[in-house]
């Protein structure tokens, strides 16, 4: 029986949580935890994937605030063993409280790579879009456009930075 769940590729951090908290409570080590994009290719011996029942009066997970934040940029890569890498960060936080300070750490560097390219394609998208009129306005309202395609699941945190009612087309 193989564990583990298959997410969509825009899955965010509020969604993997939960799942991550499952398997943490049901005291499944990372490398008996198959996280699995729905867009990667499935081959003729990919097995069914089962959700691990939690134990009863297990612990939930605690991680340091620096940890929690490194898990929140990753889980915005693309890349698709990043579910598996933050799963085996907060399993490995339990024991090591310190590890998302230990920047030579083989799991942490890599964390900390990522984070940098989903800082970068986030500041790409406030530092470079520009917007163009569309349009006639209508009803006394002005239409903008812009383009944008970025290399990581950075739209959810940007619209922030666009407020007053723009509309931005990414697609």
């Amino acid at each position: 029986m193989a564990y583990g769940f298959i997410l969509d590729d825009h899955t965010s951090f509020s969604a993997w949580r939960p799942l991550a908290r499952q398997c943490f409570l049901a005291d499944r080590a990372p490398e008996e935890i198959e996280w699995r994009c729905a867009s990667a290719e499935t081959t003729l011996f990919d097995t069914p994937l089962v959700a691990p029942t939690p134990k009863a009066g297990a612990q939930p997970p605690v991680l340091r605030s620096n940890c929690l934040a490194l898990l929140r940029s990753i889980l915005r890569h693309a890349d698709q063993t990043r579910f598996a890498l933050a799963y085996r960060i907060l399993w490995r936080a339990q024991t090591e409280p310190a590890l998302a300070s230990i920047a030579t750490d083989p799991d942490i560097a890599r964390a900390l790579y990522m984070h940098k390219q989903v800082r970068e394609d986030t500041h790409k998208m406030t530092a470079y879009v520009r917007f163009r009129e569309h349009g006639a306005a209508q009803a006394g309202r002005r239409s903008f456009y812009a383009w944008f395609e970025p290399d990581h699941y950075v739209l959810p945190v940007w619209p922030r930075f666009f407020q007053n009612g723009l509309w931005i087309w990414t697609g």
